[in-house]
């Protein structure tokens, strides 16, 4: 979101406090005309008060004064010609309910954590895309006339898979791509990034997601490229349009088959409330407020989730996702014109079980198949970011019951949440969370460490004030979502320290949300220099 600032009474607040921040607040007004989604526009500058950095909430923003105080030249590398610095920040997210279930269809409830990817990015005269992250050893230079001329999304994933380093580059560089396919925006200048990320990697919680958030609206700020301009009536909310397009980064150009709710969540998600998003595809239904009383914590098996999955646990995500989308295939093609769904979640369980289980004419769906036989029998899945391996068995009843019935969890949890905090309510939420969980290791997406972080609050139970937990995101490792009744932190690290005595990791405890990367750098009435909510 551009800034709305007036500048006398902006330039004259900062000069009050240094003249570094005046130049800052120059830079702002400067920028105004692009209208981008443009979360910050800094001067150079070492440091910042942090008076200047205070959230709605009238609280300090400590890692976005540490990051905006390690933007020096050495940090950087920036090019004197232009001293403006465009700077994003997106949250990773705690997937509280939905998970998976967001590729058919689902609604899903997402709580934007605090941790967060910042994305520094100043343009350069060296014609070429420089890129440095805190995760990753060395830069990634790539010129801008090799990005230029590729000829699409299969070309740009071929060289970003060649190139020593490309396998991280692409979350920054792939925006580029994208912007240039889906919005025809054409680059001729090359940049200087810096990334820096809190958001632990391969936990489960969208720390890809918010890279591509983060870098994406620096990118269109610094170019000029207005993506609203680009959305569609379906892509109707502030925000919606640059998520799918990070999801595009992922899917297309890295190669991962992610469902849209983490960039939705990382670009639209509020601190303390669920983002309600139902995946068809991507519709915002609202923010849920947490109510008093109610806590979502995080807590990481260290058993490192991955998009690919874990073979030796089972399934895989992609394997998964290819079983669901046949399984809907085959209810298309089996069940009757009267009965045919865009989203396998636009079935209820009942209407699922009733022809599943008592329509004679109809054949049950099967448990499963290999990729080959199905294609015999059905053609596509009709899946454009998923490939069907023909010698692979994929499992198909169980991965297409799963969003149904997650569907409605997601819906009752919901629900739930706007009723008064008693303990029945926390125990049917809690009921939900298992039914979840347990749907996963059906699916074959479970794991023996988020099952035992699982079993550890189920242990400790109500009295503990701990009433539910289930695997999140992908699965297959990666973050415990937990639900608490309030002041539950004492509870949450008794079962932390439980954890790492079994088995020798002290779980990352995810415990605050912040704003999502939309509302980062939005200016308030009446305030002296700049503040985010």
């Amino acid at each position: 979101m551009a800034y709305t600032v007036t500048k006398g009474a902006a330039d004259g607040a900062c000069a009050a406090n240094s003249p570094s921040l005046a130049r800052v607040c120059s830079a702002l007004l400067r920028s105004l005309s692009l209208r981008a989604s443009l979360l910050a526009v800094l001067r150079r500058q070492r440091s910042a008060p942090c008076s200047a950095l205070t959230d709605a909430a009238g609280t300090i923003r400590r890692d976005v004064a540490s990051f905006i105080a390690s933007l020096d030249d050495a940090a950087l590398g920036l090019d004197s010609a232009d001293p403006v610095v465009y700077v994003g920040r997106s949250p990773g997210r705690l997937d509280v309910m939905g998970g998976i279930a967001d590729y058919s269809g689902a609604l899903v409830l997402q709580m934007p954590i605090a941790e967060a990817c910042f994305v520094a990015l100043q343009k350069n005269t060296a014609g070429e895309y420089r890129v440095e992250s805190d995760n990753a050893d060395g830069s990634f230079v790539l010129p801008v006339a090799e990005l230029s001329a590729l000829g699409g999304y299969e070309d740009a994933r071929a060289l970003f898979q060649a190139k020593p380093g490309g396998d991280w580059a692409a979350y920054v560089l792939g925006c580029f791509v994208v912007l240039a396919q889906e919005c025809g925006a054409s680059f001729s200048e090359g940049c200087n990034i810096k990334v820096h990320s809190d958001v632990p990697i391969s936990m489960g919680v969208s720390s890809s997601a918010s890279v591509e958030v983060s870098s994406m609206q620096a990118i269109a700020a610094a170019f000029g490229v207005d993506i609203e301009s680009f959305a569609t009536e379906r892509e109707y909310n502030r925000g919606t349009k640059l998520a799918m397009l990070c999801q595009k980064v992922e899917n297309l150009v890295v190669g991962a088959p992610c469902g849209i709710m983490d960039q939705m969540a990382s670009n639209l998600g509020e601190q303390n409330k669920l983002l309600a998003l139902l995946c068809r595809p991507a519709e915002v239904q609202g923010l849920v407020e947490i109510p008093e009383g109610v806590e979502f914590w995080g807590l990481d098996s260290g058993h490192k989730h991955a998009v690919g999955g874990h073979a030796d646990e089972g399934a895989d995500y992609g394997s998964v996702r290819v079983g669901a989308f046949m399984g809907k295939k085959i209810w298309n093609a089996t069940k009757g014109a009267e009965r045919q769904v865009e989203y396998t979640t636009d079935l209820t369980p009942s209407t699922y079980e009733w022809v599943e289980s008592t329509d004679p004419l109809v054949t049950p769906i099967v448990d499963s198949l290999t990729g080959q036989a199905f294609v015999d029998a059905y053609g596509s899945h009709d899946d454009p970011v998923t490939t069907i391996e023909p010698a692979r068995e994929y499992a198909i009843r169980i991965p297409t019951q799963h969003p149904i019935y997650e569907h409605q969890r997601v819906q009752q949890f919901g629900e739930l949440l706007g009723r008064p905090v008693t303990e029945t309510t926390l125990g049917l939420l809690g009921e939900l969370m298992r039914g979840s969980h347990i749907s996963y290791t059906r699916c074959g997406l479970g794991s023996t460490s988020t099952d035992l972080l699982v079993q550890l609050v189920l242990e400790a139970g109500p009295a503990a004030g701990l009433y539910g937990a289930k695997i999140t995101g992908g699965g297959s490792g990666g973050t415990v979502c937990v639900l608490s009744s309030a002041g539950g932190e004492a509870s949450i690290r008794a079962v932390a320290a439980a954890y790492a005595e079994k088995t020798g990791h002290t779980p990352h405890i995810f415990r605050s949300s912040s704003i999502g990367g939309e509302a980062f750098g939005k200016r308030q009435s009446g305030a002296p220099c700049w503040i985010w909510r």
